[in-house]
């Protein structure tokens, strides 16, 4: 509605319906966005009518690129023959999910790349045989062959990309994928979502800094250094107790496996707190939330599990706090 139009472009927004009832939050992409666009001389700008649709239109001045002049024959040759830059590489996307392929399409386009996709493992195969690819993100768990499974394929064939760097990504744990991949034969793996400073990195072929990256930490100090960058300190404060609030009132309803019994209510109350722990860069509480879903049929090791959960939330609450004060000192050093 039009009375919600600036209210989308606020951090973390929450509408309220006619009847009463609060909608899903809209997260930081749109206060992000338009922040951007401003800074860039430009905006942000929507339009629309309730139940019909809404349209967002994005407007920033831009120069205009002088004209190109065409190659001759011997200069297009020897372009030909030179070394591929780090910005113009032929790479592969292998997941099924249609959100996430876009994101990182998008992200890699963004960078000068030349994107392929394909939605599983089987048709990853099929296209390392027709593209040399400089460079394959491979998902690990898809139906009709996962990513294990057609890295295995591929290095033990025969194609053009038998040695083609191969990254893999998991939504799940990190430790119960880290030797399989290996042993498959992937470059590295990481635990979703990939951030944009490590895929530069492994693009740019700085694969020992961060070759199977583990991290032991509670906390991903990069993530919190770029929510405060993008949204300041006040506000990353702010959007983590509205976290901790949602978190404290799901152990206080959950304070024992016996309090589960509606199964599909449990999977999405943990899969939204999975999100907003992972954008929070949470990575620990992200980690053992993620371990509470496949532990449902165990009821000894899921009421541990829960006491574990609730444990890691209040060490990583007063550690969060800290880390944002460090990341507003940093950012105003530099």
């Amino acid at each position: 509605a039009e009375d919600n139009y600036e209210k989308v472009f606020e951090a973390f927004a929450s509408l309220t319906s006619p009847e009463g009832r609060q909608s899903r939050g809209d997260g930081l992409g749109l206060y992000i966005s338009r922040r951007i666009a401003r800074q860039l001389g430009g905006d942000v700008q929507i339009k629309g009518q309730v139940g019909s649709g809404t349209a967002f239109t994005l407007t920033v001045p831009l120069l205009r690129a002088e004209s190109v002049v065409p190659q001759t024959e011997s200069e297009a040759e020897a372009e030909q023959s030179a070394p591929r830059a780090r910005s113009n590489q032929n790479i592969l996307i292998v997941e099924d999910n249609s959100v996430n392929r876009s994101v990182l399409r998008d992200m890699l386009l963004g960078m000068g790349h030349r994107v392929f996709e394909a939605t599983n493992g089987k048709e990853a195969l099929e296209s390392v045989e027709d593209t040399l690819f400089d460079l394959i993100i491979m998902d690990i768990s898809m139906p009709v062959m996962d990513g294990i499974e057609a890295t295995k394929r591929l290095r033990m064939g025969s194609s053009q990309n038998v040695n083609t760097v191969v990254i893999g990504l998991t939504a799940h744990g990190r430790e119960e994928f880290r030797e399989r991949a290996k042993q498959a034969g992937m470059n590295t793996f990481y635990t979703k979502p990939i951030r944009l400073p490590t895929l530069r990195r492994v693009i740019d072929g700085e694969l020992e800094a961060v070759a199977f990256h583990v991290s032991g930490s509670v906390l991903d100090d990069a993530s919190i250094a770029e929510l405060v960058a993008a949204i300041g300190g006040k506000k990353a404060l702010e959007a983590s107790e509205r976290f901790f609030k949602e978190f404290d009132q799901f152990v206080e309803k959950h304070s024992s496996a016996e309090n589960i019994s509606d199964d599909e209510e449990w999977r999405a109350e943990i899969h939204k707190l999975r999100g907003a722990a992972a954008m929070l860069g949470m990575t620990e509480l992200e980690s053992r939330l993620a371990k509470l879903k496949s532990k449902k049929a165990d009821f000894e090791a899921l009421t541990t599990g829960l006491v574990a959960v609730a444990n890691i939330g209040q060490q990583t609450r007063e550690l969060f706090k800290s880390r944002v004060g460090d990341a507003q000192i940093a950012g105003s050093i530099v």
